[in-house]
């Protein structure tokens, strides 16, 4: 036989035989079945959402009054005037004090002056008392007559004398009522202007120029009263 022919037929004989023993094989059905993989695949992490956060609205600071400070941090016990009308107040009261003691004492030099006269006259009225006394003794009608009408007239200027002495002393009375009220005008003026200068600063400084301005206006509304009564009275 051909060998080539027998290596052919010897192929398919083998084949064939493996092919109906590989059929003829039993299941096992101890055999650990494949399973199909089921396992979950890991859930995937979110991103995380960026939380905005609202803006916040910033809050002033409290303002601090400090020396400084324009306005006040309190309400005021006093408006003051102009400074422009203090000042030309303040002038012309530091002007008129300037005379006014002089007058007064002018004035009371003038009463001494009619007091002392007062006094001479009344002196000479009793010397013509004592000579009319020793005319009606001598009787002497013609020198007690003279000595009566001298008397008489003597008299007359004692009164004149007596009423010059009330009007001095009531003019200088009334000229130093109004000496001391241009002296409080002066303080008050001058504590006005305290205040002016010291109303937009500390409150502590503001406050005594206050107090002082009231303790002067007071003191100078005093002086304008007794300066009334006085100008009044001697009217």
């Amino acid at each position: 036989m051909n060998p080539l022919r027998t290596f052919v037929l010897g192929s398919l004989l083998t084949a064939s035989m493996a092919t109906a023993a590989f059929a003829q094989t039993p299941v096992d059905s101890s055999a650990t079945p494949v399973v199909p993989d089921t396992t979950l695949a890991p859930t995937p992490v979110p991103t995380p959402v960026p939380v905005v956060t609202p803006p916040v609205t910033p809050v002033a600071a409290p303002i601090v009054p400090t020396a400084s400070s324009v306005e006040p941090t309190r309400p005021r016990l006093v408006t003051p005037r102009a400074e422009a009308t203090v000042r030309a107040e303040l002038g012309t009261a530091q002007q008129q004090l300037s005379g006014a003691a002089n007058e007064v004492l002018e004035a009371r030099r003038r009463g001494v002056q009619a007091k002392a006269t007062v006094e001479i006259k009344k002196k000479e009225i009793d010397a013509i008392n004592a000579r009319i006394k020793a005319a009606k003794q001598a009787k002497n009608e013609a020198e007690k007559s003279s000595l009566e009408a001298d008397r008489k007239r003597f008299e007359t200027q004692k009164d004149f004398f007596e009423r010059a002495q009330d009007a001095e002393e009531g003019n200088a009375d009334a000229l130093e009522a109004n000496r001391l009220m241009l002296d409080a005008t002066v303080r008050a003026d001058n504590a006005e202007l305290q205040l002016i200068a010291r109303q937009n600063g500390e409150d502590g400084a503001a406050m005594r120029a206050e107090m002082q301005f009231l303790e002067a206006q007071k003191t100078l509304n005093e002086a304008k009263e007794k300066a009334a009564n006085k100008a009044q009275t001697f009217a």
